[in-house]
């Protein structure tokens, strides 16, 4: 990746804008893996009381933002990072200055980790994350928890009884913006109606995530805004029974691309889901939500701000931080960890 054109100088530029300096640097640094002496820097006035997280998995999310915000927000330092990319986990633990291991039973064993962060491949998550549990870990893991029916299965039964030591990656429901909305229609009883429209990113055939065992795009990608309908119906207060699903795709050679679903349910709630990845979005995923409950009309423009007209009031707010929808989200403390579940 180089920055030395106009397009990748107006992309850092417009990414600065929106998630600040410190965030885009060490976005870039995650894409060049060669710029570690900027992790000193950064994180150089960050005193660590607690050496006690693990990160399983080195990609470019668990650089960009789990690292990040671990070591930006938090009192606790990244002690062992592990990835079967030997060249990943080797940049990670050089910018963020923690042990590489060669193998998890060394973060399992480890009776001083008390946080695990799961962002390793999607069919991996299941695993990691079921171990790490066994192990009496407080586990993170990120997005999909699972990739079949039987990984849930056999994940379940491990979350069941560590319920407050679970936290899950989809973090949409942390959002200032989702926030705002389910102050309004929290226990109103009443029927929602969703728009959600993305703009993804454009993923190649040769990608992994288009291996057939990592799942598809609607577990990978769309389980995000799946998710937040859930929350949302939560938040009202009447969980539904009965779901009725359709999905519409573009190419019946593409299944998970390009394509619109629709939900229906027995609360009289109406979801639309519509994904679009025809070409790569200049400043990455873009999207737009409205919400509409009784009185209550909602729109989110892409996480950087929301409206809301609740009958004759009407309130709007820019949100700086767009993509990161809340540090808390990545802070490995007790309180704060798993906010969803207590």
């Amino acid at each position: 990746m180089s920055l030395l054109n106009s397009k990748n100088l107006k992309k850092v530029y417009r990414y600065t804008k929106a998630l600040g300096i410190s965030r885009t640097l060490v976005k870039i640094c995650g894409r060049l893996r060669t710029a570690k002496y900027i992790g000193y820097f950064l994180f150089l006035n960050f005193s660590k009381k607690h050496n006690d997280v693990a990160i399983i998995g080195c990609g470019q999310f668990a650089f960009s933002t789990i690292g990040y915000f671990i070591k930006k927000y938090s009192k606790h330092n990244i002690k062992y990072c592990y990835d079967t990319n030997s060249e990943a986990a080797k940049s990670f633990s050089e910018f963020y200055r923690c042990q590489n291991v060669s193998s998890i039973d060394t973060i399992l064993k480890d009776k001083n980790i008390k946080f695990v962060y799961v962002a390793s491949n999607h069919y991996t998550h299941t695993q990691y994350a079921t171990e790490a549990l066994k192990n009496g870990k407080f586990v993170h893991i990120e997005k999909p928890i699972s990739v079949s029916p039987e990984q849930f299965e056999k994940l379940l039964k491990e979350i069941k009884p560590n319920i407050k030591k679970t936290a899950i990656g989809y973090n949409r429901p942390f959002s200032e913006a989702i926030k705002a909305i389910d102050l309004r229609i929290k226990d109103n009883q009443l029927p929602l109606s969703i728009s959600s429209t993305i703009c993804g990113h454009k993923i190649p055939p040769s990608h992994w995530y288009r291996n057939r065992e990592e799942g598809t795009r609607i577990c990978e990608n769309i389980g995000h805004w799946i998710d937040m309908s859930v929350h949302l119906m939560n938040a009202r207060g009447a969980y539904p029974n009965i779901f009725d699903i359709s999905i519409l795709q573009a190419d019946e050679s593409e299944i998970d691309d390009n394509l619109a679903i629709s939900i229906s349910t027995d609360k009289n709630d109406i979801i639309s889901i519509f994904l679009t990845s025809r070409e790569e979005p200049f400043e990455g995923i873009n999207e737009e939500i409205v919400l509409q409950s009784g009185n209550i009309t909602a729109k989110i423009d892409d996480f950087r701000s929301i409206q809301i007209w609740n009958d004759t009031n009407y309130w709007k707010k820019e949100i700086f931080s767009q993509r990161c929808r809340t540090q808390k989200m990545y802070t490995p403390t007790y309180e704060r960890f798993f906010p969803r579940f207590q």
